[in-house]
């Protein structure tokens, strides 16, 4: 294990380059005094701000996880359960509450599934149990661009249509946005910015309880 955290402290000092502990720290979540400890090997971060240290480094917790002891993370994240408000403005409007769940950037953990506040949209676009998610991230721009909105139908998935964009919830790592490819042995999940990774997923080693749903809509002005 003391390999390991010296591993894991090599790693972080990449990940932070010119920045100082201190402004680190308030990136991650963390204290200077953490950050310093976590560096030392002394002290091993929470899987929470772990998650964000990998974000920072452009990768996933099970990436950082593998480089620093050569073996999968174990571990997992806690389910999704969202029931936005919805409520009207006019006839042509309502106000539909949006959270920052669905990372489209590095794979990232959510936080206590917290709402951003809540956008304007036209009827026309929603339909009941849709989901508004606010992108966090550039792995799929140009096609969804960073702080703009997506609306997510979360009707289960029996088969994932190939191409579809579709949010997921992946275990040990985070929530992402990604392309679907599907091909009879595996399943692909691509970024349109190609400085992210592909993750291929043996269908064996799937589950359709990752699929939070497809990618419907993209809003890019709406009313906060």
């Amino acid at each position: 294990m003391e390999q390991i955290r010296n591993n894991l402290g090599q790693i972080i000092e990449e990940i932070m380059g010119d920045r100082n502990q201190t402004d680190f720290g308030k990136v991650v979540g963390a204290t200077q005094s953490q950050i310093s400890k976590y560096i030392k090997g002394s002290e091993f971060p929470s899987l929470s701000i772990l998650m964000r240290i990998a974000r920072e480094g452009k990768m996933s917790a099970e990436e950082l996880w593998e480089r620093a002891t050569g073996e999968i993370f174990e571990g997992d994240l806690p389910m999704m359960d969202i029931n936005p408000v919805v409520t009207d403005v006019d006839e042509d409007n309502l106000k539909i509450t949006a959270y920052e769940v669905a990372g489209a950037g590095p794979e990232r953990e959510e936080a206590g599934y917290e709402p951003v506040g809540s956008i304007i949209i036209p009827k026309k676009l929603y339909k009941p149990n849709l989901i508004v998610f606010k992108v966090d991230g550039d792995s799929m721009e140009k096609w969804i661009m960073d702080k703009t909105y997506v609306l997510v139908d979360p009707t289960p998935q029996n088969k994932l249509c190939d191409k579809g964009i579709y949010c997921f919830k992946i275990p040990y790592s985070g929530y992402i946005i990604r392309l679907v490819h599907t091909e009879p042995d595996a399943l692909f999940l691509e970024p349109v910015n190609k400085q992210y990774r592909t993750r291929k997923i043996a269908w064996g080693a799937f589950n359709p309880d990752w699929v939070l749903g497809r990618v419907v809509g993209n809003l890019i002005n709406t009313y906060v």
